[in-house]
């Protein structure tokens, strides 16, 4: 049946006897790509750069998971954006339990990704540190991907709530066993306090070693 083509005057006027529920000009999920679940994945080869701070003595690297990642029926997710995480030799802190003073540790970032590569970490020397770093790109490691908050641009400064994994989940698990996660939320905004909607994004939250 061929509709009437009337004017937008028209239309004004007829709006109110029109069903508005059958209307959807755009899908709420339009423009959304999924998600890459929350879980472990194989990452094959890595590439690192460096950066030093003289001062301290101390290397932060970043890591980055090229050629994406693969999940466990052998699906590569992030390749066109891969996901990379910065790593350092500063020791991490621990709190005096008498006092509850922080205190340097015993281990580092570096230190967990090396030994998850199967390296040892016990290293005395920069030229070993970069030894160990460039041959632990071409071995294939464990990554465990997480969520957090897709990050927003105000006034020309990337901003976002750090929100954790943990934020994402939806309070129940599959008949896996498995924890279920919702990839948009509504979170309460720290300086309105009103609910906004987050949508998630994926980060490695750490490296593991791989089962042989």
């Amino acid at each position: 049946m061929t509709q009437e083509l009337i004017s937008l005057t028209q239309l004004e006027t007829e709006a109110p006897s029109i069903d508005e529920s059958q209307l959807v000009v755009e899908s709420a999920d339009f423009g959304r790509y999924p998600t890459q679940p929350v879980g472990e994945y194989t990452s094959r080869s890595r590439a690192i750069k460096a950066r030093v701070n003289k001062e301290k003595g101390q290397v932060s690297f970043e890591v980055t998971c090229e050629g994406g990642v693969l999940d466990g029926d052998g699906k590569a997710w992030a390749t066109k954006y891969p996901l990379k995480k910065w790593i350092s030799t500063t020791p991490f802190k621990t709190k005096d339990r008498e006092s509850g003073e922080e205190q340097p540790g015993t281990t580092s970032q570096v230190a967990q990704y090396l030994r998850a590569c199967g390296i040892s970490p016990k290293i005395d020397t920069f030229d070993d540190l970069i030894q160990a770093m460039v041959g632990s790109q071409e071995t294939p490691v464990g990554v465990f991907v997480g969520w957090t908050d897709k990050r927003k641009q105000v006034d020309g400064e990337w901003v976002g709530l750090d929100l954790k994994t943990r934020d994402f989940y939806a309070g129940y698990e599959d008949e896996e066993g498995n924890k279920v996660y919702n990839d948009l939320i509504e979170v309460e905004d720290p300086e309105t306090g009103e609910l906004v909607p987050v949508e998630a994004r994926p980060v490695i939250a750490s490296f593991f070693k791989l089962k042989d």
